[in-house]
């Protein structure tokens, strides 16, 4: 994936640009010579007027069991540098609630300062003695409970707290390879079209 946003930066990972030039600086050679050239030029160089975030991803390889609203959150979440599971959106959560940096503290206190970043890849059993919480049953059991019925509604609703958040930022989704993940019925054409639907009421963010 190309970064549209930073100079140097040829696309994302973890959250992080990779160096190279930006996506519309490799894009400007193909506009010589077209009948519009200055106007198309304008329109892309507004891109520079927004931030965006990127997320890429292959509808036939990704995880499909909770549907398609599911597959795009969770690679929403891996462009931000979290976990594309339930421990993904309690990151998720935590971080729009201004509480990641105290998580993250607390784990690293509690883990003879070992970061989570580090930490956070083990199974479920373990999770609950790094993150120490008393509460951890009760939290995880909600987020679980939120993903077994996530759809259309509920990624709208995500993508919104981010975005009322994030002001000047939008989402891009780019999901490859439709085609055959409907051939495959891991996709199911109505709830793309629910999909589409829901996120058409963000007014152009997403």
């Amino acid at each position: 994936a190309l970064c549209a946003d930073h100079p140097g930066a040829a696309g994302h990972m973890g959250g992080e640009c990779l160096p190279g030039p930006r996506f519309r600086e490799r894009f400007s050679h193909k506009l010589v010579g077209l009948k519009n050239e200055d106007f198309i030029r304008n329109q892309i160089d507004s891109l520079a007027k927004s931030k965006y975030q990127v997320v890429l991803f292959d509808s036939a390889k990704v995880d499909n069991r909770q549907g398609i609203a599911h597959m795009a959150m969770s690679q929403f979440l891996l462009s931000l540098g979290l976990m594309a599971n339930w421990v993904g959106f309690m990151e998720y959560y935590l971080l729009l609630g201004g509480q990641y940096s105290a998580f993250l503290q607390k784990v690293e206190e509690q883990n003879n300062g070992k970061k989570w970043q580090n930490l956070r890849q083990i199974g479920r059993a373990s999770c609950r003695e790094i993150i120490g919480d008393e509460n951890f049953l009760e939290t995880k059991a909600m987020v679980e409970e939120r993903i077994s019925s996530y759809d259309a509604d509920k990624l709208k609703e995500d993508l919104s707290l981010y975005l009322d958040k994030h002001p000047q930022e939008k989402i891009v989704f780019f999901i490859d390879e439709v085609s055959e993940a409907i051939t495959q019925k891991k996709i199911n054409l109505l709830d793309l079209e629910g999909l589409s639907e829901s996120l058409s009421d963000l007014a152009n963010r997403v």
